[in-house]
């Protein structure tokens, strides 16, 4: 009875560690696949550069005049900040504007009970969606008249 138990134990090892080498040639597949595509693609972008390389040497760009140059140095860009994208005398009126406030005191709520906010909004009758101009006369005609 036990040399049947340790055989069975022995076949589920077996079987188990036949199972992993199936797994591991399976996964060794899934990698020689995966590098060969990967290969692949590398020679297609590069038949790819080489083609555009070969193209610009066939057909040069257009180029704009040589940049001015002193002897064989050339001569670097004046810097300047005023472009088309800034409006003259932009930063003077940010300047005047002063800094931004988190809190504007034109922004501040004024105080009001809550009695105050509840009788303005019973005076006012409900509005029903205006479909015509002649339904927006009308409510005008009657919020003009006391």
């Amino acid at each position: 009875m036990a040399e049947n138990q340790l055989e069975e134990k022995l076949d589920k090892l077996t079987s188990y560690a036949e199972a992993q080498v199936r797994l591991l040639e399976t996964q060794n597949r899934a990698w020689e696949k995966c590098l060969r595509l990967l290969d692949e693609l590398n020679t297609i972008l590069v038949k790819k550069w080489q083609a555009q390389d070969l193209l610009l040497e066939e057909h040069p760009t257009v180029r704009g005049p040589e940049p001015a140059t002193v002897g064989q140095a050339r001569q670097p860009q004046p810097f300047s900040n005023y472009s088309d994208s800034t409006p003259y005398g932009h930063e003077l009126e940010e300047e005047r504007a002063g800094p931004a406030q988190s809190f504007p005191a034109s922004a501040a709520a004024p105080n009001v009970s809550q009695e105050q906010v509840v009788a303005q909004n019973q005076d006012r009758a409900p509005t029903r969606q205006v479909t015509s101009k002649a339904e927006i006369l009308e409510q005008v005609e009657k919020r003009d008249t006391p």
